[in-house]
């Protein structure tokens, strides 16, 4: 295929991909349907409201059918994977996209999927308050940040909850917020992942390295793979960090990371492994023509980049080894 006709046809994907993102159901009690409200914690999937200060604020909150099990045989305590949605979104629409409820029931996982303010009165659409970027959240400072603490907390004393493997992921606007989590709350969060995201928080300055996988796709037309960190890194990059997307550099420095290892996965994948770090280890997925997306496995010959890579599985994968050290 030519040059340009590849071009234009990754622009009409881009453009198709951003007005899927913004045709979400618009209202607060579509985005729920079929789904029950409940203050009770209990198996099956429900959303939760949440008063944070002044606020009323919701989550979606899935429980496994079954428990974690230890050492002989004794019940143990549920590993927490938190899931960010994109600007626009709810915590149903990404609890959608990723399917994520199967790394619940088959890691036995509690997941729970949080819901962004709209802003004035909801005349805005749902953003999370990432830092330097983010519509309302940002101009009307919402404690997105606080939101999520009491929103671990509420869980943690409902359920029994392993404090060393909490998660936080995200996608796009979901992802910077996952980032801004890791800054302020590093004692807390085992790991993150972030699709389609960047570094929005200026100063960030974890308390402990925090693991990171991040997936971005080279065309993203919303995020750019190479979108400027509002914290930039302290030194100079060198080797395979300098071929990373800023956020990651910064977060490379953040781990102290030394060396890494460059494998090319599929003829759009590249894998950026930083094994030897500080106590948490980073893994980048650059995905070659990728645009705004959560990539999806469909084959790994397929011509669309974005169905040659399971997001979902590498990001339940990769946290499964992390914990609070």
């Amino acid at each position: 295929m030519v040059p340009t006709l590849m071009r234009w046809l990754r622009r009409r994907r881009a453009a198709a991909a951003l007005l899927t993102a913004f045709a979400v159901v618009s209202c607060d009690e579509a985005d729920v349907a079929g789904l029950r409200t409940s203050t009770t914690f209990t198996v099956g999937t429900a959303i939760h409201p949440l008063v944070v200060g002044a606020l009323s604020r919701s989550y979606v909150l899935h429980v496994p059918r079954r428990r974690p099990v230890g050492t002989g045989g004794v019940l143990a305590s549920y590993p927490l994977i938190i899931v960010l949605h994109g600007s626009s979104a709810t915590g149903a629409d990404i609890r959608n996209a990723t399917n994520m409820d199967s790394v619940s029931e088959a890691n036995r996982w509690v997941a729970a999927y949080p819901n962004a303010l709209r802003g004035s009165g909801g005349l805005f659409p749902s953003d999370w308050n990432a830092g330097t970027c983010c519509g309302a959240a940002a101009r009307e400072n919402f404690d997105d940040v606080g939101f999520i603490a009491s929103m671990i907390n509420e869980i943690s004393r409902s359920l029994p909850i392993d404090a060393k493997r909490i998660y936080v992921v995200g996608f796009s606007d979901g992802g910077r917020m996952a980032y801004t989590v890791a800054c302020a709350m590093s004692s807390q969060i085992a790991g993150i992942g972030v699709v389609s995201g960047s570094l929005k928080q200026e100063g960030c300055l974890p308390a402990r390295p925090v693991a990171l996988i991040a997936i971005h796709g080279t065309d993203d037309p919303s995020v750019p793979w190479d979108d400027e960190s509002s914290t930039p890194p302290p030194t100079a990059p060198t080797g395979l960090v300098a071929a990373m997307p800023p956020s990651l550099q910064l977060w490379s420095a953040v781990n102290a990371c030394k060396t890494g290892t460059l494998t090319q996965l599929s003829t759009y994948v590249e894998l950026i492994t930083l094994p030897t770090c500080a106590g948490a280890e980073i893994a980048f997925y650059s995905i070659a023509g990728g645009i705004h997306t959560w990539p999806s496995l469909k084959s790994a010959t397929s011509s669309d980049p974005d169905e040659t890579l399971a997001a979902t599985a590498l990001i339940a994968q990769f946290l499964r080894r992390q914990t609070v050290k």
